[in-house]
């Protein structure tokens, strides 16, 4: 790349930065030479102590709208705000720009930082680009009207300047329709991107009224701020003439050539107010004593900018220790969990007791190694720590289940809980931006590319593939770490650091196995959608069960019930555990359900699930196609189509999907090209309210169908498991299922339904045992020890010795008598002569063929489920 190329902008941007400096430096110059420096001087020594309180009440009200108005638009953007933290750092801004050349550095500061915060810097920035836009606008607007009711040295030219105003606008509207909002051009993207923000930042209808009203009443402080500079500087010209001539003053100000916000202001503050027919020397003295009071009524935004300075000390991060009791508590011991300005002194007064006394103390840093007071009135030696981290107290590997509860939230709760899930998601999205470029740092390594090139027995491969994860720092623990120093700003304040922690592990193991060729590349999560599920790591964490064990508690002081049926052994058995002390962490999960989120509440607790169906011991074979299953157990013999029951329902899902893809290309045309295909990149379109409803339908319909797809796998994992604990099933390749029989495949999901079934047949202490399907052969062989390849549309299998059976039920039969290889055909022989027809003749001495009926398919003449089975 070219040197030249690469400096000139930055030499660009220097040089505009000074020509801006010098050019209010020059108009403060000019301003010397034509009324001298009497009225710079004579203004501010007229300020007193009145007008200063004045000003720091009015710029109270100014800065919290302002503040407002942020918040309003970085939510609108999908970027959360609280209030409290958009105060402090417009009072930040504003103290900047007071004191700072340009007047937009405070502006330019609180937007990096509430981006890099947010861990999206373009949508920070936006925000407040937008924000200030607005501001401006309404300004503008304000002017106009004022300026054309009051006299003023302007109004001659205000229906020119209006009508220029009007063809301005009507062009960039009619200019925003015009251009692609889509598409592979950086500029289409942007046009894009500015359209969705002006929608959901500024025009959406939670969003604009408070806008306009909170620039509005920001206009007004402005105004009042100006009045009083003017009555402090001695000006008794009456209101009708002094708002119309600071309102040009203001207007002024929005120009960045200036030094500390002197310069235009004043120019602009003179010519008006002489050729108002008042003096140029009282505009000046007015301007400086506007420009004096605002800088008073910034002052605290020095304070803030200080105490961001004073790094809190790692006290406040939450840490478990164990500390020796001092002698007033005998040989006990305690935990101690630190936290900002106190602990929680958790007390267990003998080594062999269980019980816990909570007490709180006060650590008072000044004290050191010697100790801290506390209200409990014990004292705690500092100095000896006995043992940090959690100890396991579980077998690696033991049983849990998992019991979920709806969560009662009140509306302001879940107005929170979703701005902690925003929280999330953004967080979620760095830990994943990290790890696919520390991906890409050990794929770059030398030592990687020297381990490819070596076989894969070599242990030198193992050791330089090792190396190279090292050194990138692509670890699990690592990812964690940085997922908890991740928590800055406002992610602080939504995001626990067990929370932090989990999210980051989350992404890490999404990218680890892209990385090894697993999965895809994993996708970044939209603020729209946002993730669906907040864990802690532990019972400690910040989401965990309430002291009544009945609440689910996320936080200091926030508590919410949970929804338990008394009914459900499932919610009975759970709260056992809950009362036993055997929870190991708790899961909040968001779901949408007829386009209205619901939030559940997910226990891991530790012991066996409960039993609601009961599990048989003996062996069962289980023959699995893409929409078939065959079952034979030691009693009973079933085929049945896998999910029977639900239903389909395609013509309506396409009708659906036809529906909104017309709304899709009314509402957004430059998304697809001549040929009607959707164009390659960012898709703009915002939907409106109808296509919204329509998509929320489509949406439910495939939630609903997914539902009751799961409800009747798990019915039929639980009737198989209800003839056997240990299956035996053929391990077949389901991807290439979905290459060949793709719509039935993803319509009835076996391999959900195999996943489904090795769960829960873990869980009741059997096992699944696959077998392979190369050398077991289970559709070709037969217990006389013949191979026949037969083709798929035979559905009957036939052989020489008089075996005729269903095809499907043959297989499940002979899986029975396999253990991972070939099976036993001498054993599966014996068996299939004791099993012999109801009414058949059991002294017949004759080998009897069949095994108990199985339920059909198709009729017998099909030919594809058979005869009586």
């Amino acid at each position: 790349m070219d040197t030249a190329a690469t400096t000139a902008p930055a030499a660009g941007r220097r040089a505009w930065a000074w020509a801006r400096t010098l050019g209010g430096l020059g108009m403060l110059a000019g301003l010397l030479c034509w009324v001298g420096a009497g009225p710079f001087l004579d203004g501010l020594r007229l300020i007193d102590a009145p007008a200063l309180a004045a000003a720091l009440a009015i710029g109270v009200l100014t800065t919290v709208c302002c503040a407002w108005r942020w918040s309003l638009v970085a939510g609108g953007l999908g970027v959360r705000l609280p209030l409290r933290t958009a105060v402090a750092h417009c009072y930040r801004a504003v103290f900047l720009n007071a004191t700072l050349p340009g007047g937009i550095l405070g502006d330019v500061h609180r937007a990096v930082r509430h981006g890099r915060d947010s861990g999206d810097v373009g949508r920070g920035i936006r925000a407040v680009v937008w924000e200030r836009t607005a501001g401006q606008v309404v300004l503008a607007a304000v002017a106009m009207v004022v300026l054309a009711a009051f006299p003023s040295p302007v109004r001659p030219y205000l229906p020119a300047v209006a009508a220029a105003l009007a063809a301005i606008g009507l062009g960039v509207f009619l200019l925003a329709r015009a251009l692609p909002v889509a598409g592979p051009s950086r500029f289409a993207r942007a046009v894009g991107a500015a359209v969705a923000d002006v929608r959901a930042g500024l025009l959406a209808r939670r969003t604009w009224c408070g806008v306009l009203l909170a620039s509005a009443l920001a206009v007004a402080g402005h105004l009042a701020t100006f009045v009083l500079a003017a009555r402090t500087a001695g000006s008794t010209a009456p209101l009708s003439l002094l708002v119309p001539l600071t309102l040009l003053a203001l207007l002024a100000m929005g120009v960045p050539a200036n030094v500390a916000g002197f310069g235009p202001r004043e120019g602009v503050a003179a010519w008006a107010f002489g050729a108002a027919g008042l003096s140029a020397a009282e505009g000046v003295s007015t301007a400086m004593v506007y420009g004096a009071l605002v800088l008073v009524a910034s002052l605290p935004g020095a304070a803030v900018l200080v105490a961001r300075r004073v790094r809190v000390p790692a006290v406040h991060r939450r840490i478990e220790m164990w500390w020796a009791l001092a002698r007033p508590l005998g040989a006990g011991s305690a935990r101690v969990v630190v936290r900002r300005g106190g602990v929680a002194l958790h007390v267990r007064p003998g080594s062999r007791s269980g019980l816990w006394l909570r007490r709180s103390v006060v650590i008072d840093p000044g004290l050191g190694d010697r100790g801290c007071a506390g209200r409990c009135g014990v004292s705690v030696r500092l100095g000896m720590m006995c043992g940090v981290g959690r100890g396991r107290k579980r077998p690696k590997g033991a049983p849990t289940f998992v019991a979920t509860f709806r969560i009662a939230f009140s509306p302001s709760q879940r107005r929170r809980v979703g701005a902690r899930f925003n929280a999330g998601t953004a967080l979620y999205n760095a830990a994943l931006r990290e790890a696919l470029d520390r991906v890409g740092r050990m794929r770059s390594d030398s030592r990687w590319e020297k381990a490819r090139s070596l076989p894969k027995g070599d242990p030198e491969r193992g050791r330089l593939f090792a190396e190279a994860r090292a050194a990138a720092g692509f670890d699990r623990s690592a990812l964690a770490s940085f997922g908890s120093r991740l928590r800055v700003g406002w992610l602080r304040e939504g995001v626990a650091a067990q929370e932090a922690q989990a999210l980051a592990e989350r992404a890490f193991a999404a990218v680890e196995l892209w990385a090894y060729g697993s999965r895809g590349r994993p996708r970044f999560k939209s603020m729209r959608r946002g993730i669906r599920s907040m864990s802690s790591k532990d019972r400690n964490g910040a989401i965990r069960i309430a002291a009544t064990g009945r609440q689910l508690q996320w936080g200091r002081g926030f508590v919410a019930p949970l929804v338990i049926d008394p009914a459900n052994p499932v919610h009975s058995h759970a709260l056992d555990a809950v009362d036993a002390e055997r929870v190991l962490s708790v899961r909040v999960v968001r779901r949408v359900i007829k386009g209205r989120q619901y939030y559940e509440a997910q226990l891991v607790c530790d012991g066996q699930p409960a039993q609601r169906d009961q599990v048989a011991d003996g062996m069962v074979g289980v023959d699995l196609g893409p929409s078939t299953v065959a079952v034979v157990s030691d009693t009973r013999v079933f085929l049945e189509q896998l999910c029977a029951g639900l239903d389909a329902n395609h013509a309506e899902v396409r009708r659906v999907q036809r529906k909104l893809d017309r709304q899709h290309r009314r509402g957004s045309p430059g998304c697809f090209d001549g040929a009607g295909r959707h164009r390659v990149g960012h898709c703009a379109w915002v939907r409106s309210g109808q296509a919204g409803a329509t998509a929320a339908r489509l949406a439910e319909t495939h939630r609903r169908q997914a539902e009751h797809l799961r409800s009747l796998q798990s019915n039929l994992v639980n009737r198989v498991l209800g003839q056997g604990s240990t299956v035996h099933v053929e391990r077949l390749s389901k991807i290439a299922w979905q290459k060949r029989f793709g719509r039935q495949v993803g319509f009835r999901a076996p391999g959900m339904f195999e996943t489904l079934l090795r769960r829960e047949a873990a869980n009741a202490g059997g096992a699944v045992v696959l077998i392979n399907p190369y050398r077991a052969r289970l559709s070709q062989a037969c217990v006389c020890g013949a191979m026949v390849k037969k083709p798929l549309r035979q559905r009957v299998h036939t052989c020489v010795c008089g075996v005729a059976e269903q095809r499907d039920v043959w297989s499940a039969f002979l899986a029975r008598h396999s253990s991972g290889q070939a099976p036993d055909l001498v054993a599966a022989s014996q068996e299939l002569r004791r099993r012999h027809d109801v009414g058949g003749a059991p002294g017949s001495g004759g080998r009897n063929l069949r095994v108990p009926a199985a339920r059909r398919l198709v009729p017998a003449a099909a030919g594809r489920a058979g005869g009586a089975v």
